[in-house]
C-alpha cells in the first residue's frame, strides 16, 4: 500500500520504486554531460595540432575525430535514457498522485465537498496533474543536466584555466540571486492563475451542464457576458504571471553575457602573453558559453516551474484535508440483523455554529412503519434524512438504529442497510442493466428482468433496440426525467435494503407514472420500515406516522386523519393543496 505524499520531496519517492529512476536519471545525466564536455576539450587538441601548416599530425587528428564521432554518439544515447527516465517518472508519480487524489477524495466528508465548487475539483485531478507532469518532465531532466553540466565545466576549467573557475563563483550567484527575488514576485501570481483556472472551469461546468436552463431562460447573452469577465480576469491574471516570469531570461542571459565577455577578455590577454595555447582559448570559450547555457534553460522553463509550484499546491492542499475517520466493524449489526426502531433523540444540528438549523428533533420509527415527512421547502426535511445517513453528523444528541448510536456505526456497514431515492435523479454511462445492477453487482439478467417488471418498466426496455444492453449517455440525457427516476427506482429494489428513503422521489413523473410506480413501492414497503418526504400530501395518507416540519422542528406528529383533526399546520398545508372541498375528517 502506497502512503499519500504531502510535500513536493515525498513526491518523487512515491511509489518506492522511483528511486531506482532518480537513480538512473542521475547516472544517465552525469555521462550524457560528461560525454558533451569532452568535447570542446578534444576541439582544443585538435585545434593546437594544426597551429603550424607544415607541422598537422593528422594520425592523433584521425583519432581525435574518432574520439569526437564516440562521444557525439555517446551523447546522444545517454541523453535519450535520460528522456525516457525523466518521461517515465514523471508518468508514474503523477498516474500514482491522482489515483490517490481521487481515492482521497471519495473518502472527504460531505461538508468538505460541498464548500468546494465541482469545477475546481475537476480542475486539480485533470488540468492541475497535467501541470504537474509537465513541470515534473520538464523541470527535472533541465535541473539533473544544469547542475552536472556546471560542476563538470569546473572541473575541466581546473585543469585549463584555474582563474576563471575564481571568476565563475563570483558571477555564478548573480544569475541566481535574480531568479529567486523574481521568483517571490511571480509567485503568487501564478497561485491566482490557477484559481482562476479552477473558477473557470467550475462556471463552465455549470453552464454546460444546465445548457437547457440557460436557453429556456434567453440567457445566452448575460451567460456570455459573466464568461468574458472571467476570461477578462484570467487573461490579466496570467499576463502578469508571464511578464514577470519572464523577466528571469533577459536579466540572466544579461548576466551571462557580462561573464563571457569578462572570459573573452582575460583569457585572451592570457593568450596573448602565451599562458594559454590558442586550442585551450578556444575550449574555454566552449566552456564558458556552455556554463551559461544551464542558467539560460533554468529562465526558459522558469515559468513552467512556477505553473507547476502553484498546481501542486492545490493538489497538496485538497490532500491535507482530513479524510472521515474509519472505524470497526460494529458485530451487533450483521448484514443479515433485521433492522427494528429507528430513534432521533433530542438531535439538534447546525449548518454553521451561528445559526441553528434543526433543534430538538425527537421521534421513533419501530418495524415496518412508513415515516412521512412534510413541511414548507427548506424546513429541514432533506437534512433530516442526510443525518440518518450520516452525511453530516449531529452536534448534539442521538440517532440511534436497533439502540446503537449510528455514530458507532462504519458508514459502509451502514448503508448495506439502506435504499435512498434522491430528489436528483443520477444515471451513470453504462447499459440499463449496468444501471439497475449497481445497487447489486452480482445481479443476474433474469434478476434484474424481475426488477424492471415490478417497476412495470420492462416492456419499455424490450422495445429499445439493444433492450437490457441499451448504452445510457452520462447523466441519461438520452432518458425522459420519468425514465431516469424509474431506474433509479429498479436500482434501489435491486438491492433489497432493509430500510427505504424516498426524498421527493416521484416528483419528476408524470400522474400516471407516478400511480403506477407508487404501487411498486407499496410491494417493496411490504416488510420495510420506509421514511418519505412528499410534497403531495395525497401520497402519504397511508403513512403510520407523519412528521410535520417548520422552521428546523417538528411541530406536529400522527397520522393523517388525526393531523386532520387538530386543525393546525398540517390541516393547512393540505387546504391549500386541495381546497377546503376535499377535506375529510373521520370521526
Amino acid at each position: 500500500m502506497i502512503s499519500s505524499p504531502k510535500n513536493w520531496f515525498s513526491l518523487f519517492f512515491y511509489p518506492r520504486k522511483n528511486f531506482l529512476f532518480i537513480l538512473l536519471i542521475f547516472l544517465f545525466s552525469a555521462l550524457s554531460t560528461l560525454c558533451q564536455l569532452s568535447i570542446p576539450l578534444q576541439i582544443g587538441q585538435a585545434i593546437d595540432l594544426m597551429k603550424e601548416a607544415q607541422k598537422v599530425d593528422f594520425l592523433s587528428l584521425q583519432k581525435i575525430a574518432q574520439m569526437l564521432f564516440l562521444l557525439f554518439s555517446l551523447s546522444f544515447f545517454f541523453q535519450h535514457l535520460l528522456s525516457l527516465c525523466v518521461q517515465q517518472l514523471s508518468y508514474q508519480i503523477t498516474f500514482h498522485l491522482r489515483s490517490h487524489l481521487f481515492k482521497h477524495y471519495l473518502h472527504l466528508p460531505l461538508s468538505i465537498i460541498q464548500q468546494k465548487s465541482y469545477g475546481d475539483l475537476i480542475n486539480r485531478i485533470t488540468q492541475d496533474m497535467n501541470q504537474i507532469s509537465q513541470g515534473i518532465s520538464q523541470g527535472l531532466s533541465g535541473a539533473f543536466s544544469a547542475c552536472m553540466t556546471i560542476l563538470g565545466i569546473l572541473f575541466f576549467l581546473a585543469d585549463i584555466y584555474p582563474p576563471a573557475i575564481f571568476l565563475f563563483c563570483i558571477l555564478s550567484p548573480l544569475p541566481l540571486f535574480s531568479a529567486s527575488w523574481i521568483s517571490k514576485k511571480t509567485s503568487h501570481h501564478f497561485q491566482k492563475q490557477a484559481q482562476s483556472y479552477g473558477e473557470m472551469s467550475a462556471y463552465l461546468e455549470e453552464m454546460i451542464s444546465n445548457h437547457h436552463i440557460v436557453k429556456l431562460f434567453s440567457y445566452e447573452t448575460q451567460c456570455q457576458n459573466l464568461f468574458e469577465q472571467k476570461n477578462q480576469v484570467l487573461h490579466e491574471i496570467g499576463l502578469n504571471a508571464q511578464f514577470y516570469s519572464s523577466l528571469t531570461n533577459p536579466v540572466t542571459r544579461f548576466i551571462n553575457a557580462l561573464l563571457y565577455a569578462v572570459i573573452v577578455l582575460f583569457g585572451g590577454i592570457h593568450a596573448f602573453n602565451g599562458l594559454l595555447s590558442i586550442g585551450q582559448l578556444s575550449s574555454l570559450l566552449a566552456y564558458t558559453k556552455q556554463y551559461t547555457k544551464p542558467f539560460n534553460e533554468i529562465a526558459e522553463i522558469f515559468s513552467e516551474l512556477q505553473n507547476t509550484l502553484a498546481s501542486g499546491k492545490r493538489v497538496f492542499a485538497l490532500l491535507a484535508e482530513k479524510e472521515e475517520d474509519k472505524q470497526d466493524y460494529c458485530p451487533l449489526l450483521a448484514p443479515s440483523t433485521k433492522i427494528s426502531s429507528l430513534s432521533f433523540q433530542k438531535v439538534h444540528f447546525s449548518y454553521s455554529p451561528e445559526e441553528p438549523f434543526l433543534k430538538d428533533i425527537h421521534f421513533q420509527a419501530q418495524g415496518t412503519e412508513k415515516i412521512a415527512i412534510v413541511g414548507e421547502t427548506g424546513c429541514g426535511k432533506s437534512t433530516l434524512l442526510s443525518l440518518i445517513l450520516r452525511f453530516y453528523e449531529v452536534q448534539k444528541g442521538e440517532i440511534a438504529l436497533n439502540g446503537i448510536n449510528i455514530r458507532q456505526i462504519p458508514k459502509t456497514q451502514l448503508y448495506h442497510f439502506f435504499g435512498v431515492v434522491l430528489q436528483d435523479s443520477w444515471i451513470f454511462e453504462g447499459t440499463i442493466f449496468e444501471n439497475i445492477a449497481y445497487g447489486n453487482p452480482e445481479a443476474t439478467l433474469p434478476e434484474v428482468k424481475k426488477i424492471a417488471n415490478i417497476m412495470n418498466i420492462h416492456e419499455w426496455i424490450e422495445h429499445l433496440p439493444q433492450k437490457y444492453d441499451t448504452k445510457l449517455s452520462s447523466f441519461g440525457n438520452n432518458l425522459s426525467a420519468g425514465e431516469k427516476q424509474l431506474l433509479c427506482l429498479a436500482r434501489v429494489m435491486m438491492k433489497n435494503p432493509a430500510v427505504l428513503i424516498l426524498d421527493e422521489a416521484t416528483s419528476s413523473l408524470d400522474a400516471y407514472t407516478e400511480k403506477r410506480v407508487q404501487l411498486a413501492f407499496y410491494k417493496l414497503m411490504q416488510g420495510r420500515m420506509s421514511f418519505i418526504v412528499a410534497h403531495r400530501l395525497s401520497t402519504i395518507e397511508q403513512a403510520n406516522q407523519i412528521l410535520v416540519m417548520k422552521k428546523g422542528e417538528i411541530i406536529e406528529k400522527g397520522t393523517h386523519q388525526e393531523l386532520l383533526q387538530n386543525r393546525s399546520y398540517y390541516h393547512d398545508l393540505y387546504q391549500k393543496q386541495y381546497g377546503s372541498n376535499s377535506l375529510t375528517i373521520k370521526n
